[in-house]
């Protein structure tokens, strides 16, 4: 049983700290390690009051940057003279050792029991998490990279830390991460799905950066892939007062034209119909090799924050070009109009990110390009 008093102590000033941090040493993580260590300290004779401290304060370095943090973080544990109510000062040098001692890329092993239950703890290995996380980074740390470049060191990190005679050592075998660990190789190994998973994380990301750059407020809500409306109409319920859309992306029959359509998702909408809609002649689906030059995007990811892509088109052929200077026109059902909160997925369908009516107009403005409102009712 963790001690109230020390919880409550953790809770108010340590904790907090990590709100600050980023995405890989946030919140969400350190609570992740905290839990995974009380979880693995269960089949050792250990104390789980110092387990949770350690688990606690493990990343608290990062205040003063990411290279020495786990060194600083030990500094931290030994300087807070109010661990001193709950331990021994022999004990909080066990601590502060687990600290220092958790990091991934070190190349020696904990110099005890306590450290190698907190770096097991801190790995937590989940795959799809890792690729986020490596992306993440790399978006951040690397602006200057495009798209292709941003997959480049996506690759190149995952292999050194995590491939077969990567830098990552596990070292407590009872835990989960080693069967993980084999599913992220694997995942590794198969170009193509790393690929998949890496595309839709980086334009998740593209239009979240987006979205905050430009002052729209958002939330988002995350979920399973969702590939049909009746499975997302599962997890959207649990979304207040927000109207959900369905997109789709067309072409016109000579494949110089382009439309995204959003429009209320119970409505059902053929090509046909479209075609008597939006007067545009004689439609099709474009291909996801269309889909990805005009908004970067593939199949399942349509959505209108896929326009982000419909801005700098200084390698567009002009051929595709509306007068206007954009390559896709916007229609947007008028029922949307009437909805305070409007949802939509952030180009990633694993997600859905809700703007207010007000902010999406702001979105639209700021794209620049064409747009038009109708009624998809008749």
């Amino acid at each position: 049983m963790i001690n109230k008093e020390l919880e409550t102590y953790v809770e108010k000033e340590i904790i907090p700290r990590y709100r600050h941090f980023d995405s890989a040493h946030s919140e969400e993580h350190v609570r992740t390690v905290i839990k995974n260590a009380l979880e693995l300290a269960k089949r050792y004779d250990v104390d789980e009051n110092m387990i949770y401290t350690a688990a606690a304060y493990h990343d608290t370095g990062v205040v003063e940057g990411r290279e020495f943090h786990h060194i600083v973080s030990g500094r931290i544990i030994r300087e807070d003279k109010e661990l001193l109510r709950w331990f021994t000062p022999e004990q909080i040098e066990t601590i502060a050792q687990a600290a220092e001692d958790h990091r991934a890329s070190s190349s020696s092993k904990p110099r005890g029991i306590y450290g190698l239950i907190i770096a097991e703890a801190d790995r937590d290995i989940n795959p799809v998490k890792i690729i986020r996380r490596t992306v993440q980074f790399g978006f951040n740390k690397y602006p200057q990279l495009d798209r292709e470049g941003q997959w480049q060191r996506t690759v190149e990190h995952l292999m050194e830390k995590y491939a077969e005679g990567g830098y990552l050592k596990l070292w407590i075998p009872e835990s989960n991460n080693a069967a993980k660990l084999a599913e992220l190789r694997e995942i590794i190994k198969d170009t193509e799905k790393l690929r998949d998973l890496f595309d839709r994380e980086y334009q998740r990301l593209r239009v979240l950066s987006f979205l905050e750059k430009n002052g729209i407020s958002y939330e988002i809500y995350e979920h399973p892939p969702l590939f049909t409306i009746e499975e997302a109409l599962e997890y959207w319920g649990q979304i207040p007062e927000c109207t959900h859309c369905k997109n789709l992306f067309m072409r016109n029959h000579k494949g110089n034209r382009h439309y995204l359509i959003s429009f209320e998702c119970h409505k059902q909408m053929d090509i046909h119909g479209l075609e008597h809609v939006l007067h545009q002649g004689k439609l099709s689906f474009a291909s996801p090799e269309r889909m990805m030059r005009c908004l970067g995007l593939k199949p399942g990811s349509v959505s209108p924050f896929g326009l982000i892509d419909d801005i700098d088109l200084s390698g567009a052929d002009p051929k595709e070009l509306f007068e206007n200077g954009h390559r896709v026109k916007f229609y947007l059902d008028s029922e949307l109009m009437k909805s305070e909160r409007i949802s939509f997925h952030p180009c990633d369908n694993t997600a859905s990110v809700v703007v207010s009516r007000a902010d999406f107009m702001r979105f639209l403005e700021l794209w620049g390009g064409e747009w038009e409102l109708l009624d998809f009712t008749s």
